[in-house]
Parts: structure tokens; C-alpha cells; sequence
């Protein structure tokens, strides 16, 4: 069984610093298994604000799983100069937990490319098929404005379980009994909350929990069957 906390924006130069340092031991006190987190590090992506950020996270005894948000890639011939050196080096990341097969692409753009399609298609293609499968992106979906409907359709294809992002807190579910497709997770800002997800092994339990800074509060619980997959061995196929 394994708890991941999934958070949102900590926005470094503009929150509370005190309410991030809450976070921070609301965190460790969960105890989560791994954290995502949707982007959205720094207010004006300047170097303080990443330098604050790295801090923040190389205090935490978990591995975490970071992308780009919006905030975090200013207009420039680099945008994720900064975001690479404090953040993480890799702009479509993957992570491995014993019972998850995590996938995370950059969409700070609001655009999804070609290659990043691919990367994910590729990644996903030979994931074990026991783990849950979890996508990881900085916008919703439904704010993409180029590539989003293709991204959709390659994820419900790989039979992927939750897609996390940010947007605000809220979940929308498109399974049917006939029909799986994956649950669409969103988190707002991390002072503000957070969500618990645990695998288990045949559904996923989701706590959506509003923070103050000095009590979380659940206040929606979802409990979403996995797809189940048979093992198969993988086809040659690859995107047009």
C-alpha cells in the first residue's frame, strides 16, 4: 500500500512564510510515501524564490516528484534554466513506487508536444501492469489549449488510473461500469490544502483535505476502482 501526498502551487515570493514552514511539518507528520507536487514553486520565477524552494524541499525525507508551473518558466531563451538547476534536472520525469508507476510531462505552455506524447506513450507502454497508473501535469486538461484532446485520448488508451494537477482542489471521475477512464485530481494552493492518495490493491482511495495552517480537515473522500490490466507483452506501435 503505498500514500502519496499530492500538493499545488507553494508559491515562494508571494505566500506566508510561516504557513509554508507549517506545510512543511503537515507533511512530515503524513508521512506520505512519496510527494507530488504541480508546479507553481515560485511567484515571479527569480532566483531567491528557487533558491527558497530547494531548501523547502531538500528538508523533506521522502522522495519527491516536481514539474513546471506557469509561475516557475519566465518569458526567456532559457525559461527552465532555473527550474533544472534548483527543481529537477528533467522537464518529463517518471517515479517507481512499490505499488504506483508515476509519469509527469511539462505543461507550463499550455501546449502539449509531439515528443512529449511519445515520451509518455513510451513510458506507460512498458509499466508493469500491476502498479496504478498516475499522470502528472501543471495544468488541467481542460486549460491545455494545444494537444490537450490527443494527450486524453493516449492516457485513457494506456489505461492510466488519476491524472494530478493543479487548478484548484476538486475531482472529477469519468468511469462508468462499462467503461474506465482516468479520474481527473485537482489541488489548489498548498497552504491552502492538499490530497491524500493511497493504493490499495484493487481501487484508490482519495482524501481531498483543507488545511489552515494548524488543522487539515477531509472533507471529501473518493474510493475509485483500478483498471485492471492483463499482463501483455508490448506491440510496436507508435504514434503518428
Amino acid at each position: 500500500m503505498t500514500k502519496i501526498l499530492h500538493a499545488g502551487a507553494l508559491s515562494f515570493g508571494r505566500s506566508d512564510p510561516q504557513k509554508i514552514e507549517s506545510f512543511f511539518h503537515e507533511i512530515m507528520k503524513v508521512s506520505p510515501d512519496l510527494v507530488i507536487f504541480c508546479g507553481g514553486f515560485t511567484a515571479h520565477a527569480k532566483v531567491q524564490e528557487f533558491k527558497a524552494a530547494q531548501e523547502f524541499l531538500s528538508r523533506l525525507s521522502m522522495p519527491v516528484f516536481c514539474v513546471a508551473g506557469s509561475a516557475d518558466v519566465p518569458w526567456s531563451l532559457d525559461p527552465l534554466k532555473h527550474f533544472r538547476k534548483y527543481i529537477s534536472p528533467m522537464q518529463e520525469i517518471i517515479e517507481e513506487t512499490d505499488d504506483a508507476f508515476v509519469v509527469g510531462i511539462n505543461t507550463s505552455r499550455r501546449m502539449v508536444t509531439q515528443n512529449q506524447l511519445q515520451f509518455t506513450y513510451g513510458q506507460y507502454r512498458f509499466a508493469p501492469p500491476q502498479k496504478a497508473r498516475i499522470f502528472v501535469i501543471h495544468h488541467p486538461l481542460k486549460s491545455i489549449l494545444w494537444g490537450a484532446e490527443d494527450l486524453y485520448g493516449l492516457i485513457d488508451h494506456q489505461d492510466v488510473d488519476v491524472v494530478l494537477s493543479g487548478g484548484g482542489q476538486g475531482a472529477l471521475t469519468l468511469s462508468t461500469p462499462e467503461q474506465k477512464h482516468p479520474a481527473l485530481i485537482g489541488v489548489g494552493q498548498a497552504i491552502e490544502g492538499y490530497n491524500i492518495l493511497t493504493i490499495h490493491a484493487d481501487h484508490i482511495t482519495v482524501e481531498m483535505v483543507h488545511w489552515e495552517g494548524h488543522r487539515a480537515e477531509i472533507f471529501e473522500t473518493l474510493n475509485l476502482p483500478r483498471i485492471q490490466r492483463n499482463p501483455e507483452v508490448p506491440d510496436d506501435q507508435t504514434l503518428g
